[in-house]
């Protein structure tokens, strides 16, 4: 696995000291951080063939993904949004059941007056399946599955430095790619912790 990246933070204001009108210490802006990053895998591991029965020893794929802050509140830095999107490409359709997958989404920061620390989250994902995939259904007696969408919303609850509760929904458009399968809905919570 390789990757190479580019953090930016647009505006950022030199370190210098500054005083408003009334001598009160004005900190410097901090600036719009972003992340950029450009990327392959390899794997040597081997993979059975999703129409057939043999076996490929080697899986590769590329993949790009940036997140950029647009604006964060002079007031309080803890509050912002930033926006972030990726594409992953797995071009083996032969042992890759995904081979293109995009994704983007949305990240409001303190959006809840006094919770400076929780995020608003909103995810959208579209996944098409690879034709040796759908092939292999067809073959099957079933239908051919087209492209899966994902829309997410969910709300991460800053608990302490080490603890986040999430409370998340998903909505399932086509699931697996299948129109004659009812579109879904999931709800869930989960809890991360980090040491």
């Amino acid at each position: 696995m390789s990757q190479i990246g580019w953090t930016p933070n647009f505006f950022a204001a030199a370190e210098t000291r500054a005083f408003d009108e009334s001598g009160n210490y004005s900190p410097p802006m901090e600036g719009l951080p972003g992340v950029y990053i450009l990327g392959n895998y390899y794997s040597n591991f081997k993979f059975p063939e999703l129409n057939g029965p043999k076996i490929q020893h080697n899986a590769y794929g590329f993949y790009a993904m940036g997140q950029q802050m647009l604006w964060r509140s002079s007031t309080d830095p803890f509050t912002n949004f930033s926006v972030w999107a990726g594409l992953t490409l797995s071009p083996q359709e032969d042992i890759s059941q995904l081979p293109l997958m995009g994704f983007a989404g949305t990240i409001w920061q303190g959006v809840v007056s006094g919770r400076d620390r929780d995020q608003l989250l909103l995810t959208y994902l579209a996944s098409d399946f690879s034709r040796n995939s759908t092939d292999s259904v067809v073959g099957h007696g079933g239908h051919r599955p087209t492209v899966e969408h994902v829309l997410e919303a969910g709300y991460a609850i800053y608990v302490s430095g080490n603890y986040t509760v999430q409370p998340d929904i998903q909505y399932v458009v086509r699931p697996n790619g299948f129109s004659d399968i009812r579109n879904s809905l999931l709800i869930g919570i989960q809890l991360i912790a980090s040491y």
